[in-house]
């Protein structure tokens, strides 16, 4: 069979399902699977009330003020409004933010609801030494506790998102003389997948020591290749080809903390909440912070200092 001249027409069609996939590639999958959801979710509650929902924006402003009375957050609204409002401009529609009615009640329920975050509980260095300290080693416990030591331990060390933890590679992790070298391939801030480098030193408690926490889990797990952090079977004696989800990591970092006492709003984020508070307690330069966790921006690396640095250097301590 001849092959197609070079400069050949590509048939629309084609052009048209590339396009479609380029663009579905342009949110993280995270981000999709968000959206998903939530137009999902908006297109049931229009079917439940007889609305199109590619119809008129200003029905949007109605769903709005319902998610306001069922105690939704604010990022959850936004969230949904972004989701709804990325399938209107998708159908050539006209952008529904750009309603007044929508506009309105979107600046009321910040308003009235408020645009703080609900911050996960940092997590410090005393407090993540309790948690691997509190791991259960029974027979069928130790290989799941060596894999959580790991995660925990080297969650909190790099800064990383969960994203990026949970997305290494044993190709992406380099054993050196001052520690681990580790490649982020791709993050939150950089979708376009450029990686960067981070380093873990050796730590001088054994316990929660990045390198030794790594190479345990590699020594008892037989990983060689392929996803660090993975998944391991109900009875706890074999770890399978399957990675670690977000969700299962969560349970972790929130059960380990509950188990050693700790009271909190915990989950995965609490690790790089910890080292961004402790760091910044400990007056380390926030540039190298910056580039330990991926920050773009001072401000944004701000928002991460928990309560913990309330009295450090405080403007009023010994003026009275």
């Amino acid at each position: 069979m001849s092959e197609a001249p070079e400069n050949a027409l590509v048939p629309v069609e084609t052009l048209a399902d590339a396009a479609q996939s380029l663009a579905e590639d342009a949110l993280a999958p995270a981000t999709r699977r968000a959206y998903r959801a939530d137009w999902n979710r908006w297109v049931a509650w229009c079917k439940s009330h007889g609305f199109d929902p590619l119809g008129q924006s200003g029905t949007l402003a109605l769903y709005l003020a319902e998610m306001v009375s069922r105690g939704m957050k604010i990022p959850t609204i936004d969230r949904a409004l972004s989701a709804i409002s990325l399938a209107y401009r998708l159908a050539d529609k006209p952008n529904p933010r750009l309603d007044p009615a929508v506009a309105a009640v979107f600046k009321g329920a910040r308003r009235r609801v408020g645009v703080a975050p609900e911050q996960m509980t940092a997590i410090l260095p005393s407090q993540l030494a309790r948690m691997v300290e509190g791991l259960p080693m029974g027979e069928h416990s130790r290989l799941r506790s060596i894999r959580d030591r790991a995660a925990l331990v080297l969650g909190f060390c790099g800064g990383f998102r969960r994203s990026e933890l949970l997305a290494l590679d044993v190709r992406d992790v380099v054993e050196v003389p001052e520690g681990l070298k580790i490649f982020i391939r791709r993050s939150k801030t950089d979708q376009e997948g450029k990686g960067r480098w981070i380093g873990l030193p050796y730590a001088s408690v054994l316990s929660v020591c990045p390198v030794r926490s790594y190479r345990d889990w590699l020594a008892a797990s037989g990983i060689t290749e392929g996803p660090v952090f993975r998944t391991i079977s109900k009875d706890g004696l074999e770890v399978l080809e399957t990675r670690l989800c977000e969700r299962r990591f969560c349970d972790v970092v929130k059960s380990s903390a509950q188990r050693v006492g700790l009271t909190g709003r915990y989950g995965g984020h609490s690790l790089r909440a910890g080292l961004v508070t402790a760091a910044m307690q400990a007056k380390k330069n926030p540039k190298s912070i910056m580039q330990q966790t991926g920050h773009r921006t001072m401000d944004i690396l701000l928002r991460y200092v928990r309560e913990q640095g309330l009295f450090d250097d405080n403007p009023a301590a010994g003026l009275l």
